[in-house]
C-alpha cells in the first residue's frame, strides 16, 4: 500500500505515469479551532464568492479572504427590569446593559414580565436597536398604558406545609382559575 498526497496519475501510451499535482494554495490561513464537517460554496447577485465552512463547534462564511461567525450565540442576562411601554402601541424598549444586540438577534423570556396592560414571556425578534444598552420588540397586543422604565416580574410565596404556591404579577390581566 502507498500513502500520496498532491499527486495524480496519467496515462502515457499504455504506461501508467505518477506526476506531480499542478501546485495549490490555501483557500484561508487560518484553521477553525475543531474538525470540519461540510463545506457550501455559493456565488452571490454581485459576482461575489462565499464558503460556508461547517465545523463542529462554529460555522463560518469565508468572504474575500476573510471569515465571519456566524454561529448562533446564546447569552444569559438578569438586568434589572427596565421596560418602556407607549398606551395604544405594541412597541416595547427594553434597557439591557449586559448584551449587545442586532434586529438580526432575538430575545427569549424566561420569566414574565407585566408592563403597561402587557405580559411578555417567550421569545421576541428584536425590532430596533434603539441604543447600545436598549432595544425594541413588538409585543402581540398593544400597551393600555404608557409606562417609563417600569415593569413587573412575578413573586412567589408559600406557607410551610400547604402545597399551594401564589403568585402576584402587577396588571396581569389574568383570572381566578385561568
Amino acid at each position: 500500500m502507498v500513502d500520496s498526497q498532491l499527486v495524480r496519475w496519467r496515462m502515457a501510451g499504455n504506461q501508467v505515469l505518477l506526476e506531480k499535482l499542478g501546485g495549490w494554495q490555501k483557500f484561508y490561513p487560518l484553521s477553525f479551532g475543531s474538525a470540519v464537517r461540510a463545506l457550501q460554496a455559493w456565488e452571490g447577485i454581485n459576482s461575489d464568492t462565499h464558503l460556508a465552512v461547517g465545523c463542529e463547534s462554529s460555522l463560518n462564511v469565508i468572504t474575500d479572504g476573510t471569515s465571519q461567525g456566524v454561529t448562533p450565540r446564546t447569552l444569559i442576562t438578569n438586568p434589572t427590569v427596565d421596560f418602556s411601554t407607549t398606551n395604544g402601541s405594541a412597541a416595547v424598549t427594553i434597557v439591557d446593559a449586559g448584551i449587545t444586540v442586532t434586529v438580526y438577534d432575538s430575545i427569549y423570556l424566561l420569566t414574565p414580565v407585566s408592563v403597561g396592560g402587557l405580559v411578555l414571556q417567550g421569545a421576541y425578534q428584536i425590532d430596533n436597536v434603539v441604543s447600545a444598552s436598549s432595544y425594541r420588540i413588538t409585543a402581540s397586543a398593544n400597551a393600555t398604558s404608557t409606562v417609563a422604565d417600569g415593569g413587573a416580574v412575578p413573586i412567589f410565596t408559600t406557607t410551610s406545609g400547604s402545597p399551594a404556591v401564589n403568585v402576584q404579577l402587577d396588571n396581569h390581566g389574568e383570572l381566578v382559575g385561568g
